[in-house]
């Protein structure tokens, strides 16, 4: 965020300080706040709560980045389940002040968010964001000074393991289907609905055509070679990472070259990847020559935390 010019102080500030600031007592210094609501991810962040009889709570919320949904995108949520635990008597929710650690010089800007109330413990989804303040002016507010850090208790996210790739057989009349209706080659603009998809399977195709690279060989010997292939590396216990150079150094020991060579290549240097919300990642030109030919499975990747080798049969 953007510094203040010294002695500048926006109307929402002064608003804010003229109408709620007083000296208030720390009540709660919760390092490490929870939130566990079910149909929400958990998250977690420090709370430090400001209160004094006849005053409205202040509740300081700070986190960081890697603690969950942000402050930023469950305002409303976050604000809601601290109403609830520590001030349930209130009629409305603390004065929410959120400081949400982007970067190391962010440690003297907090947010103050306001909410539209639509029951006991309950508020709309539309925060409003109404001012930021400097730590001096937070410490006007509560009437006295706020720790700007994360906290001692802190204890950080055990990170969510990296996605690991593994090889895997896709039934090819299954694949998403190919976007390339802006492709210049007229091949690649041909129909690919069901009735096409089930006709190649009943008629393939094997000999290569001329229209262009992808439609130019065996894509069902090809695949069927590197679906064996990868079948017989995870058998030698071959670590994923080091399947491909072990499929195209056991094609270039069985003389394996021309069109074919590169096709199987293709499929490691390149791997195709479907992706349910993309479409492909990688591949598309593939999969349509593939679709064409009317090849039964093909060889893909995917990433997840499983690593089940590819059925050779």
């Amino acid at each position: 965020m953007a510094m203040r010019e010294a002695g500048e102080r926006p109307r929402a500030v002064q608003q804010l300080l003229t109408d709620q600031a007083g000296v208030r007592r720390r009540v709660v210094d919760d390092h490490m706040f929870a939130f566990n609501r079910d149909g929400y991810p958990p998250a977690t962040f420090r709370l430090q709560m400001f209160a004094a009889a006849g005053q409205r709570p202040v509740a300081i919320a700070t986190q960081t980045m890697s603690e969950g949904a942000s402050l930023i995108n469950r305002a409303e949520r976050y604000v809601e389940e601290v109403w609830r635990t520590h001030c349930a008597d209130e009629p409305e929710p603390p004065i929410w002040i959120q400081h949400q650690l982007l970067s190391p010089d962010d440690h003297d800007t907090f947010q103050h968010v306001t909410f539209t109330v639509t029951g006991p413990y309950s508020v709309d989804s539309a925060p409003h964001w109404d001012a930021v303040l400097t730590g001096a002016e937070l410490a006007e507010l509560v009437g006295g000074p706020v720790d700007a850090d994360r906290g001692a208790g802190f204890v950080p996210r055990t990170p969510d393991p990296e996605p690991r790739l593994r090889y895997a057989t896709a039934i090819v009349a299954f694949l998403p289907r190919p976007d390339l209706d802006d492709d210049s080659s007229p091949c690649m603009r041909t129909g690919l609905g069901l009735r096409t998809r089930v006709s190649r399977q009943l008629r393939p195709h094997r000999a290569g055509r001329g229209c262009c690279w992808y439609h130019g060989g065996d894509w069902h010997e090809v695949s069927a070679a590197a679906i064996a292939m990868v079948a017989a590396a995870h058998r030698h216990g071959v670590d994923v990472d080091d399947v491909a150079a072990y499929v195209l150094g056991q094609a270039a020991a069985q003389g394996l070259s021309g069109w074919k060579a590169e096709a199987l290549e293709s499929l490691f240097i390149e791997p195709m990847e479907p992706n349910p919300e993309v479409g492909y990642v990688n591949g598309r030109h593939r999969a349509k020559a593939m679709i064409d030919a009317g090849v039964r499975r093909a060889l893909v990747i995917r990433y997840d935390d499983q690593q089940p080798a590819p059925s050779g049969q």
